[in-house]
């Protein structure tokens, strides 16, 4: 099927968005940022880990921080 899966968003940061979106289905974000991404491994496997922030309401004063590996 990944022909029929869009091209343009078939990357890691539109992917990782995706996750966090549906990790947070419970309380949906109204707005997500990617911050930056962090190489990393661990028992021999590398990979990256990224950071987003996120606001629950438009009108939050404060981010919150999103994890996602």
């Amino acid at each position: 099927m990944e022909d029929k899966f869009p091209h343009q968003f078939n990357n890691h940061l539109d992917l990782g968005k995706v996750t966090c979106l549906i990790k947070k289905s419970f309380n949906q974000p109204d707005s997500l940022v990617y911050l930056d991404s962090l190489g990393a491994s661990f028992k021999g496997k590398k990979g990256f880990i990224y950071f987003y922030k996120y606001k629950t309401k438009k009108d939050d004063l404060y981010w919150k921080w999103l994890q996602w590996d």
